[in-house]
Parts: structure tokens; sequence; C-alpha cells
């Protein structure tokens, strides 16, 4: 799924061992000295809220890019104090696409597992480590889609540089900040 990643591909733990839903939200969860990351993760009542989408209100409940984007929940508990509230940063209003739910295809979405269909090097394969984990599923799919396209049988760096030039030179409108990586080494 896309989205907010709050508890449902990331959190932050404070160095009192404190469990947050985000790095932006300061409200913990439970304690790791008390209590197992599993169990707090899977089961504490902030984290499980976040997660069901169904919970969000306002635009953001109606909205048709809510498997995208549902907004950013610590900006709306900072605006109203309920974390399901809309995200007071977007301008946009539901409806203009219909109330159509508008999805992305699946080697676009965060928190795929990573499923290697090709043969990657490697060196290849170590670059990957430089990847937050909850993006890794889907960087994997994305070059694996680039060298299909390509007859390219076995990924290795090359490969791996040029899929990711090339994306960022297709989604570069879509996302200005991503054109000032295009030269940087951490993929």
């Amino acid at each position: 799924s896309g989205g907010c990643p709050a508890a449902t591909h990331y959190s932050r733990i404070s160095p009192e061992g404190n469990l947050t839903p985000c790095p932006f939200i300061e409200e913990s969860v439970g304690n790791l000295k008390a209590n197992s990351f599993k169990d707090l993760w899977e089961n504490a009542p902030l984290m499980v809220e976040l997660r069901d989408r169904k919970g969000l209100e306002g635009k953001c409940g109606s909205c048709e890019f809510t498997a995208i984007c549902s907004g950013c929940r610590a900006r709306a508990f900072a605006e109203t104090g309920n974390y399901m509230d809309p995200d007071p940063s977007c301008d946009y209003e539901p409806g203009k696409y219909g109330g159509k739910a508008i999805t992305l295809k699946v080697e676009d979405t965060l928190g795929l597992e990573v499923d290697f269909q090709t043969q990657w090097t490697p060196e290849a394969k170590g670059r990957l480590e430089r990847i937050p984990s909850f993006a890794r599923g889907m960087v994997v799919k994305g070059i694996e889609k680039y060298a299909a396209e390509r007859d390219i049988r076995l990924i290795d760096e090359a490969v791996v540089k040029k899929s990711r030039e090339e994306m960022i030179e297709k989604r570069g409108a879509m996302f200005p900040f991503l054109k000032k990586f295009i030269n940087s080494e951490k993929l």
C-alpha cells in the first residue's frame, strides 16, 4: 500500500525504549522494556487505528487517493488533536475523478516483500541494502521490469544504475526532488 507509513511500514523507538508510530508522533504506544515490539506493533490501539484506512475522517476518508496517499497522520493530529482527521496540508477536494478509487501498479507500492524473479549479481544485491527495507520490494520489481523490457537476464550494478536513471528521468516531473539524486550513489 502507499500512503502514510506510520504504523504500517515504520515506527520510532526513543532512547528510553518508547515506541511511537512515527518519528513525528510523540505519543508512545508502550515501552519495549515492558512489552515486545511484535505485541505493540500488532496490538497497541493507536497502531491498529492508524492502519485502518476506513477510519479516516473528512475528505481523507472519501478521497479517491486513499490507497496511495491517506495524508499525514502526524499533521492531522498536530492541527486537530485527531489522528484520523484530514491532512491540513492537502488542497485536493475528493470527487475530481468521479469517486473511483485510484491505486498504484504493484511495482509502485511500498511494503512489498523482496521476491527475486531474475538473477542478480552479489554486487547488485548488495546495493539493495542501502534502500529502506519497506521500499526494497518495490525497487526490485521496478529494476526487474526494466531488465525484462530489455531482455536482460542478469542484473548487475550497471543495470541497477541505468534503471535508476530512467526512473528518475520519467518521474522527475512528478517528484522534482528525485532529480538531485541522479548523480548520487545512494542506490
